[in-house]
């Protein structure tokens, strides 16, 4: 059990288990999806957000929303391209997107391995709201009006990879409802290796109308 304090109070705990790696083992993995193009087809999300602000018709608080990711997408050192959103044969969607470190100050393995556990949690509960076509700034009834994790977990399975190569994350959401919901994620290197796989369960809520 490894436990989190900031001044003074507890605000967040982790329990970790390593195993020994058996080589010699059967094996298999949920296989990288085919569909999705590579990550040099796709634009990068800094202008993608800026694209969306300058479009009619939308409000000013998801227009200043939209500039506020775009920039801080700008100075962020995670580049992060959306490949989209691809229907599954189980009448689910998964989301997926590209992402990759600008620079990498060391390949230690147990750094490699933070850095991995902190990408995994970008963007997984925004298929949350997806699943449910909940929005910031649209209007009620598909209104996001909260959304926040309540607990992750990563197991790693591979630990050959470089961060700075692009690594595609796929999530999907098997099940949203009375103000939870979770996310199911798969992280692969560039040539299909399945490195390891997130969960998540988030609170999250739609704004509900006024009567």
């Amino acid at each position: 059990m490894v436990k989190g304090w900031q001044n003074g109070r507890w605000i967040v705990s982790a329990v970790c288990s390593f195993q020994k790696p058996e080589f010699d083992q059967p094996s298999h993995c949920h296989r990288m999806p085919m569909n999705v193009l590579p990550p040099e087809s796709y634009p990068e999300q800094e202008g993608v957000y800026r694209e969306l602000a300058a479009k009619p018709g939308i409000t000013t608080e998801t227009r200043l929303v939209l500039l506020a990711h775009a920039e801080q997408i700008r100075g962020f050192p995670i580049e992060v391209k959306t490949a989209g959103s691809f229907p599954t044969a189980n009448g689910l969607t998964e989301d997926v997107f590209w992402m990759r470190l600008k620079a990498m100050p060391t390949q230690d393995i147990a750094f490699r391995t933070c850095v991995l556990a902190f990408l995994s949690d970008l963007n997984i509960l925004s298929t949350v709201a997806r699943a449910v076509s909940l929005v910031r700034g649209a209007a009620t009834p598909n209104r996001l009006s909260m959304i926040s994790s309540l607990d992750h977990s990563v197991w790693f399975y591979d630990d050959d990879f470089d961060l700075t190569e692009w690594i595609m994350f796929v999530m999907v959401s098997p099940l949203v409802g009375k103000g939870r919901g979770i996310v199911y994620g798969r992280l692969y290197t560039r040539d299909a290796r399945l490195i390891a796989i997130a969960n998540q369960e988030g609170s999250t809520g739609g704004a509900r109308s006024e009567f």
